[in-house]
């Protein structure tokens, strides 16, 4: 990922990647800890279009959690970097480009292709990882 970090992007502001820490819960066994996780990472980062590294850590005091290291860039169906946003161009009433004689350009925006920085999509993170626990403790019972 390193290597495709550096080529995809050269200003050295890129943030490419997010990391969470999430609680295991200790009610469940060792391998149902990492099929809860594993099947939250695949429904709410991974069928989005991106990439989630896991590292499970399992410490002496009791307290079982996961890193977890996402890409804030989708990933294209060739494997390619996506983008974080896209130029939209601004039209007038024929359909044609808006030209800013002043500024010498076209008039654009920009617009966001994933909804990942909000916080509204945090908090549904938060929401579905505590349904997803509260699921699996059900299931358990």
């Amino acid at each position: 990922m390193e290597r495709s970090r550096k080529k995809s992007k050269n200003q050295k502001i890129a943030q490419l990647a997010r990391d969470f820490i999430l609680a295991l819960p200790s009610e469940l066994n060792e391998e149902e800890q990492e099929e809860l996780l594993l099947n939250y990472c695949q429904e709410n980062f991974v069928n989005h279009g991106m990439v989630a590294d896991i590292a499970i850590h399992r410490d002496k005091d009791g307290n079982p959690h996961a890193h977890i290291m996402t890409t804030n860039r989708p990933f294209k169906e060739n494997g390619d970097w996506g983008t974080r946003q896209k130029k939209v161009y601004h039209y007038d009433e024929q359909g044609n480009k808006i030209y800013d004689k002043e500024k010498k350009t076209y008039q654009c925006s920009t617009e966001k292709t994933t909804d990942w920085d909000g916080k509204e999509r945090l908090k549904q993170w938060r929401e579905n990882w505590a349904i997803a626990i509260n699921d699996s403790l059900e299931k358990k019972d």
